[in-house]
Order: structure tokens, then sequence, then C-alpha cells
């Protein structure tokens, strides 16, 4: 859902060397069905930053720790495109606390269509993706840690780029 609706990726066939049986010779029918729910998801952001006038996207992610047999050296990701601003927040406040952080790794924030184009970039809006490597991720006492740390962090970032709007006014 992350992808624009043109790109390959967004219905993969092999991920890790491994087959993913549904999308393998899935038919039109299928694909068509897909790609309603791809609408309706992108519909659905854009209805709600219109209804509730959100100035600002958060996208939270996870990913493996290990890819192409490579273990992965980062604990968390900030993903972004060319507007850096709000990303450029959320990396200093991991750095700040020793966290192995990530800027546009483990992935490339800069997809054209994806959901931070779409609804960020394109409406102006602050916007970046946290991604969380999914180890961190394995039980409830391990979520709440990340929890409360995101939490921390989103809201000491959104504060200073509150602050540095208005001072823009």
């Amino acid at each position: 859902m992350n992808r624009g609706i043109e790109d390959p990726t967004l219905i993969p066939q092999i991920s890790e060397k491994k087959i993913i049986a549904g999308n393998v010779d899935i038919s039109n029918k299928e694909i068509s069905k897909r790609h309603k729910y791809y609408q309706s998801y992108h519909s659905s952001i854009k209805n709600c930053l219109l209804e509730n006038k959100i100035n600002i996207i958060i996208s939270l992610h996870s990913f493996n720790p290990i890819f192409k047999n490579q273990k992965r050296s980062i604990m968390f990701g900030v993903l972004s495109n060319s507007d850096y601003r709000l990303s450029k927040e959320f990396l200093y406040q991991f750095k700040k606390r020793n966290i192995k952080v990530g800027d546009n790794e483990p992935y490339s924030g800069n997809l054209h269509n994806d959901t931070l184009y779409k609804h960020g970039l394109k409406n102006k809006l602050h916007h970046s993706l946290i991604e969380v490597r999914n180890d961190l991720l394995t039980n409830k006492k391990k979520i709440k840690k990340v929890s409360i740390l995101l939490k921390e962090i989103i809201l000491s970032s959104i504060g200073k780029i509150n602050k540095k709007d208005l001072i823009n006014l």
C-alpha cells in the first residue's frame, strides 16, 4: 500500500529468495481487487487529511534484521524524500539518545507516488516514515519499550517543527 500503484514491487512475487505463492500467476480480476483496496486505502487517507485538518503524517513500518544474508546494524530507520524537515528532527532525537538509526536506511524514502509523496510532499505537509527493526517487536514488553521511545521522539520532534513553523509565519 505504501508504493505507487504502478510500482512493480507493489505485489511482489519473490522476496528474500522466497516465492510468495499468493502473488504468483494471479488473475487480472485478483489484481483489480487488490487495486480497489489500494485505492480505498489512499482515498481514506486523503479524506482523513481533509476532514481533520491534519498537518503532519508519520508512517510506521518494520523491517527484518537480516536482509540478503547480512545483519542490519541499525535499530530504526528514518525515511524521507525531498522534504527533510520532520525526518531531520527524528534523526536528531534518535542520535541524541545514542540509538543506531539509519538516514534513508534500510530503504530509500524517495519513492514516487508512495504514501509520503502522495499525501505529504504533494500537500506540503510535514511527513516522515519510521522503520523499526522487527526483532525489537517480538513481545509485549519490547513493544511497550519501543512505543514509549517513539512517543518521546515523535512528540519532541513535532514540538520543534511547530515552533519553527510559528517563527516562520
